[in-house]
């Protein structure tokens, strides 16, 4: 939760924020202009990208040499408790260099929050239970935006009182180290590791007590000896006809989830709502509101992942985001066309409580689920790397024209979004299998199965996925073909015996 108050902070005080740009101009000789003050909160803006970039490319990579573990608790605590001093040392002295500082450190949190936590819980959660798992975590989200928009406001702590939302992370992140230092280590990640021992003692600390243990230990065998290499890189996964297939869903989930207008119009939420007819109070108010009203969506949206699948969340999220895209637009040609009106007004409020339900649906973690599912731990790391990248690519443009489309014409903004939302929708109902419930190596070998059976090509390659096995024995006897000059696994075999006594 800390980090979604860290997240919200530059956009929900930004009067506060300026006060502080004004004054670090002011020591270095500038004179504080609206102009000059916009440039500074754009650096701003842009340093937790900076921050996201050295996640991806430095961090992400050690959930597999290190452990995810280690990197969603132990680095977790430390890069988030190291902004919030900053953030806090911004606050003392008045300073924007420690507060541009605190951002980075914010933005190299941001893709352990949504990568290396939500795989983490993933795997340690059991089958049955994976959807309810991941998607609880985004419940923190609304939690944070009820705070945030309902004591942000000047008139509630003041101009110089915000120090109080970094200090608060603080203790938060303190307490959420304190009582998950203790956790054991990822299952699939100890199996890989050979640590057998540990990996059994971890499934029986996560799994339900009338879980058949040894067939969940089983199983983690079997995903884990998909493939024969230890680690797969991208351009392996786009030569490999089922990896391949399995990209090109998560990267169709995620491109779905961007060309939604819900980042967009919460990073200019202001902005959006005064250009229909909202003030600021009323704005804060509304998302308030909203937030607190649709709530309890959020936890029962946790619930429905599990239990009507994968592929009907889609469809749901689709149908509502359309539906959303639509009234945005129409309210945006009434408004430009005539002005703000009682009609943009109660439209504006009806998109917001639209969000609240897309959120509610779970759909914002479900390209990090799916990469648990559809991908085989070796590949992990180099899918995730590319799908966030590939997030912020792709949003950059939407969230750069809008303020420019806004000034101009302002539906125009929503055109492309009715153009390609049901073009994701499409493909995802066409390729994105359903995988509530089911174990990974299942899965996997399904939709190998189903990728083999519509290859239309003669074309000999060396598959990376190995055959749907029964047993780790199975595995081990099987003869395959391996990819060029691949990297030994260097898995052995487990003391079954033993572990069956642990388990």
């Amino acid at each position: 939760m800390y980090s979604d108050f860290q997240m919200l902070l530059f956009s929900t005080i930004p009067g506060q924020l300026n006060t502080i740009f004004s004054k670090t101009l002011m020591r270095y000789g500038f004179e504080p202009t609206t102009a000059m003050v916009s440039i500074v909160s754009s650096l701003i803006a842009t340093s937790m990208g900076f921050g996201m970039l050295f996640c991806i490319f430095f961090i992400v990579p050690l959930m597999d040499s290190r452990g995810r573990k280690f990197v969603c608790v132990t680095l977790r605590f430390f890069i988030g408790s190291s902004s919030c001093i900053f953030q806090l040392l911004a606050a003392q002295f008045n300073s924007a260099e420690f507060f541009f500082v605190g951002q980075i450190l914010v933005g190299c949190n941001y893709p352990i929050r949504l990568i290396v936590t939500i795989m983490f819980v993933g795997e340690c959660a059991a089958d049955k239970n994976r959807g309810f798992a991941t998607t609880t975590l985004i419940v923190c989200d609304v939690l944070a935006s009820l705070v945030m928009y309902s004591t942000s406001s000047p008139s509630v702590l003041g101009n110089d009182s915000w120090f109080i939302y970094p200090l608060a992370s603080f203790f938060m992140s303190l307490a959420l180290f304190v009582t998950t230092a203790g956790l054991p280590e990822s299952p699939k990640w100890l199996v890989r590791k050979n640590e057998h021992r540990a990996a059994a003692l971890a499934i029986r600390f996560y799994q339900d007590r009338e879980t058949n243990l040894v067939g969940v230990y089983e199983a983690l065998v079997r995903e884990n000896n998909l493939t024969k290499s230890g680690k797969i890189s991208l351009r392996e996964v786009c030569t490999d006809p089922t990896l391949r297939e399995a990209l090109k869903i998560v990267i169709a989930v995620q491109l779905f989830l961007v060309t939604s207008p819900v980042p967009v119009e919460r990073m200019y939420t202001v902005v959006l709502h005064n250009t229909l007819g909202l003030s600021v109070d009323q704005s804060l108010n509304v998302n308030f509101f909203t937030s607190l009203i649709f709530a309890p969506a959020r936890f029962v949206g946790s619930y429905v992942i599990d239990i009507v699948g994968r592929r009907f969340v889609v469809y749901m999220a689709g149908a509502i985001m359309y539906l959303k895209v639509l009234i945005m637009a129409f309210a945006q040609f009434v408004a430009f066309e005539y002005g703000p009106c009682t009609l943009t007004r109660i439209l504006v409020i009806v998109s917001e409580a639209l969000s609240e339900l897309i959120t509610a649906t779970g759909i914002s973690a479900l390209a990090t689920l799916l990469i648990v599912e559809l991908f085989p731990p070796a590949a992990r790391v180099s899918v995730a790397q590319i799908n966030v990248l590939l997030s912020m690519i792709s949003a950059l443009p939407l969230v750069t024209l809008y303020p420019i489309l806004n000034a101009i014409f302002p539906p125009a903004f929503y055109v492309p979004l009715m153009i390609l939302q049901p073009f994701f929708i499409f493909f995802l109902h066409r390729r994105m299998p359903e995988t509530k419930a089911r174990a990974v190596c299942d899965i996997v070998a399904e939709l190998d199965s189903d990728v083999r059976s519509r290859a239309t090509t003669m074309y000999e390659y060396s598959p990376l996925i190995r055959i749907k096995a029964k047993s780790y024995t199975d595995l081990q006897n099987m003869v395959i073909r391996e990819p060029r000059r691949p990297r030994a696994s260097t898995v052995t075999a487990p003391d079954w015996e033993a572990l069956r006594e642990l388990l």
